[in-house]
């Protein structure tokens, strides 16, 4: 049986089950959250701008409907902005570093949020430091894996 693909645009969360697969293409300043529950074959996937809250509900979900952590696999994607060119409003007058430490600290904030939740399998493409990449994530419940892509290497 083939599923079909459902595009994530930013600023956009969507889940879905087998056969479907869920991606988002072009992520580089933004952060998305790839989540596979791998017993009920359900995806769940979420692309927001940094920092961002968003995708916490998406996070408790998954979470919830896991009959134990070990159930879910974790992809993120994303970048610390590789110049000041690439920023998105962080607030107004906040430097370039300013938006870099807030990038690694909301990034720092996610893992814990992920860990609280005692999910452990995560996959972290997410730099410390500033990087210039372009990622393209698929959660495919078909072959029950989290794919991610560097497209920019």
């Amino acid at each position: 049986m083939a599923g079909k693909y459902i595009r994530v645009t930013e600023g956009n969360g969507l889940t879905s089950d087998f056969p479907n697969k869920l991606d988002a293409v072009k992520v580089s300043s933004n952060i998305a959250i790839g989540i596979l529950n791998k017993r009920l074959k359900r995806g769940y996937l979420c692309n927001y701008p940094a920092p961002s809250a968003a995708c916490e509900p998406f996070i408790e979900l998954a979470a919830m409907e896991a009959q134990k952590p070990s159930d879910l696999e974790v992809a993120l994607v994303g970048n610390v902005p590789p110049d000041e060119g690439t920023v998105r409003d962080f607030g107004e007058g906040i430097t370039f570093e300013e938006t870099i430490e807030q990038s690694r600290s909301f990034h720092k904030e996610l893992l814990a949020t992920l860990r609280r939740k005692g999910i452990t399998n995560i996959k972290d493409y997410i730099p410390n430091g500033p990087l210039d990449r372009i990622y393209e994530i698929t959660v495919n419940t078909e072959i029950g894996e989290i794919i991610v892509l560097d497209k920019k290497q």
